[in-house]
């Protein structure tokens, strides 16, 4: 059996009821984040509707991710789920807080997973060097199958993770950035004197057909936006989303005077 096969078959994975999902013998409570609970080893609060994490269940399937770092751990839910269920080789988790977060820690010890994964806390995801040097030290030269951008949701420093991490996935391999809508939804009061993430998505629009071969495939949803790469060579050290199309672009996202 392949390293892939693996992932992808032992793992038990079953919905036990319409908002709590069982993975080897982990609940996974999905909530909004008005109902969150701290988590525990064994029951992970898990900030996602069930339909979300459906689409991830299918995501990572078909991905069957073996490199992935996921931005923003909270009470781990997240990064638990993706360790279980994907069985990746290697999972860099990175989170703002410096807090640890007990239920993952005792969760990683007890599966055996403390080789594979691996969760840094006090990480800002716009520091560009620190993010770099938390994920090169893991994975070297390997290439990501998959980045999960489910922390600050502000335009600076995801723009930041962006750049520094998306030159590092493999051709096909995805990135995706959660709740890039916030500012245009009722349920979540808009920051009033934030730019809206939406304008790191209209960047990576326009990069797509301004520079052939960067990115394959782009699929936005209300909850997501779904960045596939493409095949063409990228310098990782000086690459910017914003500077991937032309000054008609860039006109186009002027703001008013």
């Amino acid at each position: 059996m392949t390293r892939s096969e693996a992932r992808s078959t032992t793992t038990e994975v079953s919905w036990r009821a319409e908002d709590v999902l069982e993975i080897g013998g982990v609940q996974f409570v999905t909530r909004p984040l008005a109902h969150r609970f701290r988590s525990v080893s064994d029951r992970f609060c898990l900030v996602k509707r069930p339909d979300l994490v459906a689409a991830y269940l299918e995501l990572i399937d078909d991905l069957r991710p073996a490199a992935v770092v996921e931005l923003g751990v909270y009470q781990g839910g997240s990064c638990a789920l993706m360790a279980l269920v994907a069985n990746p080789d290697v999972l860099v988790g990175v989170e703002l807080d410096q807090a640890r977060v007990p239920a993952l820690d005792a969760l990683i010890a007890e599966r055996g997973l403390g080789e594979r994964v691996h969760v840094h806390y006090g990480v800002d995801q716009a520091d560009a060097s620190a993010l770099g040097d938390v994920v090169g030290r893991h994975l070297g030269s390997r290439r990501l199958d998959l980045v999960v951008d489910d922390a600050s949701h502000l335009l600076g420093p995801s723009r930041v993770s962006f750049n520094t991490l998306f030159p590092h996935l493999r051709p096909g391999g995805i990135y995706i950035i959660e709740d890039w809508s916030w500012a245009h939804t009722s349920w979540l009061d808009p920051l009033p004197t934030e730019t809206p993430l939406t304008r790191l998505v209209f960047d990576i629009t326009m990069a797509l057909p301004s520079r052939p071969g960067l990115i394959a495939d782009l699929r936005i949803s209300r909850d997501w936006t779904v960045v596939v790469r493409g095949d063409a060579d990228v310098d990782a050290s000086e690459f910017d989303v914003s500077a991937c199309y032309s000054e008609r672009g860039r006109a186009l996202l002027a703001q008013p005077t």
